[in-house]
């Protein structure tokens, strides 16, 4: 549908492996993620504002520069509520920082600190306490705080969902159920799709 060959990226599949390790560290419970935890000093109740040590190794570091996208589409089951108000996706919404981009957020508040308050809190106009109380409410609730991937409907990781946040997206191209169509030989197809993009090795280009 995006008039290319189908064929994945080798980087954006390594970086969804990698996500997937970062995931791993952050979420799960055994012996290896305990361990990941100490070493890297990963705390999955404010991951907004994660950063690799200086420490650590190439692998991991790697892994940690993808972090914002593994915030971006996450989103939390609150239970006891210390996550991070203001940069967590509590809500399912997405994060109050930028829900709330024109106001000026001050120091971090977790969202059981601010619902004590009835979040009336530095930073967010009184206007803003109705919507962000609705939210609150409606927020999906369990026993302790738990990170769920947001993409999917069971808040599951797989490496496909991150593969399709990760890749660059080409806009449709509607010529190329044309060449693609399966009446077409392939051969044929591949060689409309090169004479396209100007990659036909003939005389002159060779």
């Amino acid at each position: 549908m995006e008039g290319g060959l189908g064929i994945r990226s080798i980087e954006d599949v390594v970086s969804s492996f990698r996500l997937k390790g970062v995931w791993s560290g952050m979420v799960n419970k055994s012996i290896w993620a305990s361990f990941i935890c100490g070493k890297y000093g990963i705390d999955n109740i404010s991951l907004a504002g994660y950063a690799s040590p200086c420490t650590a190794s190439k692998f991991w570091k790697e892994c940690a520069y993808l972090n914002p996208v593994l915030v971006k589409n996450s989103a939390w089951k609150v239970g006891r509520g210390d996550i991070n108000f203001w940069l967590e996706n509590w809500s399912n919404e997405g994060a109050l920082a930028v829900i709330f981009s024109d106001e000026d957020q001050p120091i971090p508040i977790s969202l059981r600190e601010a619902s004590e308050a009835d979040f009336i809190i530095p930073g967010l106009a009184d206007s803003s306490i109705p919507q962000v109380q609705n939210l609150f409410e409606s927020r999906l609730s369990t026993d302790s705080d738990k990170l769920l991937w947001a993409i999917t409907s069971d808040g599951t990781f797989t490496i496909k969902s991150a593969f399709e946040q990760l890749r660059k997206v080409a806009p449709p191209c509607p010529f190329a159920r044309f060449y693609w169509a399966n009446f077409i030989p392939k051969k044929l197809s591949v060689f409309f799709w090169r004479s396209i993009h100007k990659a036909i090795p003939v005389d002159v280009r060779i």
